[in-house]
């Protein structure tokens, strides 16, 4: 196990940056994604036929709110992973 963590090339920011960078963007997708979604349907006002489809559209909600988080974040792992791989090859040549 420490042979393994004296030759891993990342760096404590690298692995920083591989963690914290996905999960960043995956909440803010997240956050911007509601604030739409809450202009969108609009929160005053909602008659009796609206309040009945509130579950459903919960439903919709989180299936949507899951898909766009999951897929924004998947992009940023391999952005973030692409870029502490273009540092090591750019360290590399110096």
């Amino acid at each position: 196990m420490r042979e393994q963590a004296q030759n891993d090339p990342d760096t404590f920011g690298d692995k920083l940056i591989k963690l914290a960078l996905p999960a960043l963007t995956g909440m803010l997708a997240g956050q911007i994604f509601k604030m739409i979604w809450n202009k969108q349907r609009g929160k005053d006002g909602l008659d009796e036929e609206e309040r009945q489809e509130g579950f459903f559209m919960s439903l919709v909600f989180a299936a949507l709110s899951a898909a766009v988080t999951a897929v924004v974040s998947q992009l940023s792992d391999r952005g973030s992973e692409a870029f502490v791989n273009h540092r090591h090859k750019k360290a590399a040549k110096h």
